[in-house]
């Protein structure tokens, strides 16, 4: 069985496991989670009354914190088509181009199929692809952006960047992330010398993340425009050590390791990188991981099934394990 089958393949198995897990008691398929229905609220009130606020009494649009989902829940609002199904649809596409883009980590070899088939058989990333929510849209730029810095390509970095900012909060961590690993990756090329005295040759990407820069900001402006505020409320809200909040947040993590299936494959790149045999973009993904999954802990984790909060770094983890397990293999 060649790459090409075996990606098929997964993008039909992930469309069958939505299915499966996101039905009703009777078998039918159920509507998007309670929190999407803000968003869609959001969106109608800003396509039919000109305003992005939740109600007439709320000055801000922080009432839900993905700005870019909300826009495109208005798509169906200015259609005048069912917002419930047009969200949950574009879950699902989000979620099949993720798992496709996660098939170009590792195009010469048959393992890098591990990755996608990983992701399609996790119930997170099921459950979260059909729920309404922007999770498997922030999961898609999560994984373009890093595919597009690992390639090196500055066009593609600076959109994904871009929309992850206006995406949510945690969108642009891993974009502040990622800038980080660019400028840990500057300074050591500066260091080595190659043969015959030259320094490596490594394009560098920080002009990438100027527009991403300008998205933070403009979405910063209109806050303080309309409520007085820089940050939004749950951005603030993280700034505040809260020791409770991160007992519940290591509780999350810690059942997410132990109980999701999956994720217990960590111990593959830990392994290998405590033997120095990880290397490159398997390590830079195991860091991004380790950021996100730290970040989650500190928010203190989710109210939404399935380990919903930590849906969208799924598919950047799993290059991490599809990498570590290639290297056992070998």
């Amino acid at each position: 069985m060649n790459r090409t089958t075996l990606l098929l393949l997964a993008l039909a198995t992930l469309l069958v496991h939505c299915v499966a897990i996101h039905s009703t008691l009777y078998g039918s398929f159920a509507d998007p989670y309670d929190v999407a229905h803000v968003a869609f609220r959001i969106a109608r009130n800003w396509v039919r009354l000109g305003t992005s606020a939740l109600g007439d009494d709320d000055l801000s649009f922080d009432s839900y914190p993905s700005p870019l989902w909300i826009l495109i829940c208005a798509i169906p609002e200015r259609l005048y088509r069912d917002p419930l199904a047009f969200s949950q649809g574009a879950g699902i596409l989000f979620g099949l181009a993720s798992v496709f883009l996660l098939s170009r980590f590792s195009r010469d070899r048959l393992a890098g199929v591990i990755a996608p088939l990983l992701l399609v058989f996790s119930g997170c990333f099921a459950a979260a692809a059909p729920s309404g929510t922007e999770a498997t849209l922030i999961a898609f730029l999560a994984t373009s952006a890093f595919l597009s810095f690992e390639r090196r390509r500055p066009v593609g970095l600076a959109l994904a960047t871009s929309l992850l900012v206006g995406a949510r909060t945690d969108g642009a961590l891993f974009v502040v992330a990622l800038l980080a690993l660019e400028f840990a990756g500057h300074l050591r090329s500066r260091r080595q010398v190659v043969h015959g005295g030259k320094h490596a040759q490594r394009r560098p990407l920080f002009l990438s993340f100027l527009p991403a820069l300008a998205v933070g900001l403009t979405i910063s402006l209109l806050r303080h425009g309309r409520s007085g505020h820089w940050l939004s409320p749950s951005a603030a809200g993280l700034l505040e050590m809260d020791p409770e909040r991160l007992k519940l947040g290591a509780h999350y993590l810690a059942n997410f390791f132990l109980k999701s299936g999956s994720a217990i494959l960590i111990l593959f790149p830990l392994k290998h990188l405590l033997t120095r045999k990880l290397r490159g973009g398997a390590r830079r993904a195991l860091a991004m991981s380790m950021v996100w999954f730290a970040y989650v802990a500190w928010t203190g984790g989710s109210e939404l099934p399935f380990w919903m909060a930590l849906t969208p770094i799924l598919p950047v983890f799993f290059v991490a394990v599809q990498e570590g397990m290639t290297i056992s293999m070998d």
